[in-house]
């Protein structure tokens, strides 16, 4: 038997077949298990202890305790540091000098409201777990493969999430269900687009790509729904200072990007302040980056027919986790969305050269990104985000000749 070249082993990807797929995957997915009941164990306590206080250490907390004042008719508390710390504090019997800050739109208050009265493990437990059946959902309909439910649980973004107690599972959810019903039912996409203004900063590119791409149904219709989820927080509490409130909280976001110390440095912004660039530097690297951003979704949008629409929907979505200098490790599940078209892709068009190898690289790669946090100038997310942007890129030109 003639062996076939390295190269060209790595161009086809003809070694990673779905043998090696559930070879890999199995495993880590009875260790993501395993690794989580550890976590939610703890050490030298009793079980029950163990799980409050792995629960309580989560971003959670700031929405279960939100939600708290929210529903004892005090929502604007919320947003307010020196009044929800105490209830974080009640909750938790802990006693933490600073609190977790609350800063989501009132829309998502509400449904913060709603939710506790489940008990916290409870009310943990029921929005991470329909949160990512829903995401688990979208990708399904983006390509009807087993390998995409799998591939989303031994995804280690999955598990961050869950650690962090965030909200990635919903976000991809709608944004998902944005970019399947752009094709299907584009007053459904808009709806889907209204919710996601609960995570605005991931909704910027979004309007652009609708505008260029001529998709005025949905445009209209996410305006529309945007439009009553602000009347339905009015009527809600019968006030508008609950947005002036949200607003002024905004300034917590702020502190942490401009600290010197950034955690989780994924966007532009954040990896010019890890390391030790000026603020002004930094946001003006970050800038030029938006502008190509923006250039390319221009470029992607306006097209008409000929760049398949699963390039047009994995571009979108990594330039809207590019564009926006807050990016932490949980958002990086939003990655399964541009995978998941990309393997629709390849079932319409073939696999391209090295798509195999990249597609497999970044779901392996990403288990490194918290070890390798701190030992690196760049983070493992980071180059995962540039890699498989320049490949989109080279895809959509690789469509256009393919189209023709």
């Amino acid at each position: 038997m003639i062996k076939m070249p390295t190269w060209a082993c790595l161009k086809s990807g003809s070694f990673l077949s779905k043998k090696v797929f559930y070879f890999a995957a199995i495993p880590l997915m009875i260790m993501f298990i395993i690794s989580f009941s550890m976590f939610l164990r703890g050490d030298n306590q009793s079980h029950e202890e163990s799980i409050k206080q792995q629960l309580y250490g989560t971003d959670f907390l700031a929405f279960y305790s939100a939600g708290m004042l929210s529903k004892e008719g005090t929502p604007n508390e919320a947003y307010d540091k020196t009044e929800i710390l105490p209830v974080q504090n009640a909750l938790t019997q802990f006693d933490r000098v600073e609190p977790l800050p609350f800063v989501h739109p009132p829309i998502f208050l509400i449904l913060m409201q709603f939710i506790v009265d489940f008990s916290y493990a409870q009310a943990w437990f029921l929005f991470q777990s329909i949160t990512l059946l829903a995401s688990l959902y979208v990708l399904y309909c983006i390509h009807s493969d087993q390998k995409i439910v799998l591939a989303t649980f031994t995804f280690f973004p999955t598990f961050a999430n869950l650690a962090i107690g965030q909200t990635a599972f919903l976000t991809t959810a709608l944004m998902g269900g944005v970019l399947i019903n752009i094709q299907k039912n584009k007053y459904l996409a808009g709806f889907f687009l209204g919710l996601l203004t609960y995570k605005p900063q991931f909704g910027i590119l979004i309007p652009l790509a609708l505008i260029v791409g001529k998709e005025w149904k949905v445009f209209a219709s996410a305006s529309l729904t945007a439009l009553l989820l602000i009347l339905m927080v009015h009527f809600h509490y019968g006030s508008s200072s609950i947005w002036i409130s949200f607003f002024n909280a905004l300034e917590a976001q702020t502190q942490i990007l401009h600290r010197d110390n950034a955690m989780f440095p994924l966007s532009a912004f954040l990896t010019m302040r890890g390391w030790g660039f000026s603020i002004g530097t930094a946001y003006t690297v970050h800038t030029m980056l938006q502008v190509l951003l923006v250039c390319f979704i221009l470029y992607l949008w306006r097209d008409k027919g000929t760049i398949a629409y699963p390039i047009k929907a994995a571009g979108l979505v990594l330039a809207a986790m590019l564009f926006t200098p807050y990016l932490l490790a949980y958002d990086l599940f939003l990655l399964m969305i541009p995978l998941a078209y990309l393997a629709k892709f390849a079932a319409d068009y073939g696999w391209q050269p090295y798509q195999k190898i990249l597609m497999a690289g970044i779901w392996g790669a990403l288990l490194f990104e918290a070890p390798m946090r701190d030992s690196t100038v760049l983070t493992v997310g980071s180059a995962v985000l540039v890699a498989l942007m320049m490949y989109v890129a080279y895809l959509a030109r690789q469509s256009v000749l393919i189209a023709k």
